[in-house]
């Protein structure tokens, strides 16, 4: 059987358009996948936006006192527990140091742990950081003393 030159040039035009899409298909899921990667790596903070509503959001609670808490060897929990205390010092709540402790649960992202659901400054700073784009669900522990909260910053999600 013989082929002439169209034909030819059809079959592996196709070949090629179909090993180009493959490619395309490759490429995309590894642009997907690097994406993935960048916000694993990424660490959390408050934009400046954010920042500034959180702000404005905790100068209408009550002024509080917080212990905020990080696991052990996490610099990026660190770095965001000593962002989220200046905030916290800016709008004259009290604030132990952060510090690390080893947690018995896997907790991640941000819990704010109170003694009872009743904890006023623990319902305003869960509504405020949850607003500015950090959950924070409420975690209730009846050993914390009444008049203050722990927020723990966990692993990033």
């Amino acid at each position: 059987m013989t082929y002439n030159k169209a034909d030819l040039f059809r079959f592996f035009t196709a070949k090629l358009d179909k090993e180009v899409a493959e490619a395309k298909t490759k490429q995309a899921e590894a642009e997907k996948a690097l994406l993935e990667i960048q916000e694993r790596l990424r660490q959390r903070g408050l934009t400046p936006e954010q920042k500034a509503q959180l702000l404005l959001k905790l100068k209408q609670c009550p002024v509080g006192k917080v212990e905020i808490v990080y696991p052990p060897n996490n610099l990026e929990a660190e770095k965001f527990a000593k962002q989220l205390q200046g905030i916290l010092h800016e709008v004259g709540w009290a604030s132990e140091s952060s510090m690390q402790i080893p947690f018995l649960y896997d907790f991640q992202g941000l819990t704010v742990e109170v003694s009872s659901s009743e904890n006023v400054i623990g319902k305003c700073l869960h509504r405020a950081l949850t607003e500015v784009g950090f959950p924070a669900p409420g975690l209730i522990n009846p050993d914390i003393p009444s008049e203050s909260l722990n927020l723990i910053i966990g692993e990033k999600p």
